[in-house]
């Protein structure tokens, strides 16, 4: 999954779904209907409730465009505040404690839209932290 703007080199890892996973996955997404603005504006509140049960983190491989679909995340989180679009500074520097157990500060709160589409909203900056989590 690219960014906008970001070159498109292939991604040369892959994820492993058990059966069940699948399956569960294609039953939810089957009711969505095919993308427009509504639906991609409703995305991310959709994922959070499709993916809610699971915690389990799958990653292909690694780089500044590279996106970690990580169920246990509370928030959205980026290290590229380059690539965000309607971007604040978040005052009073507030911190946030990262998988990893460092915590780190929020540079900002913005938007990010995906090559196909899909946008988040209040996705955190995180300039310290080296992975882009889902």
């Amino acid at each position: 999954m690219g960014l906008k703007g970001s070159d498109d080199s292939p991604d040369t890892g892959s994820v492993t779904f058990r059966t069940s996973q699948f399956d569960q996955c294609l039953k939810k997404f089957s009711g969505m209907s095919s993308t427009s603005s509504s639906v991609l504006s409703e995305t991310d509140d959709k994922l959070e409730h499709i993916f809610g049960g699971m915690e389990t983190c799958f990653n292909a491989s690694l780089g500044p465009n590279i996106w970690i679909v990580d169920s246990g995340a509370s928030n959205h989180m980026t290290t590229n505040v380059d690539v965000m679009q309607n971007s604040v500074v978040v005052d009073g520097v507030p911190s946030i404690n990262l998988p990893n157990g460092d915590v780190s500060k929020i540079s900002r709160i913005g938007g990010i839209t995906f090559a196909n589409g899909l946008l988040l909203k209040s996705v955190l900056g995180v300039p310290a932290f080296t992975y882009n989590l889902l």
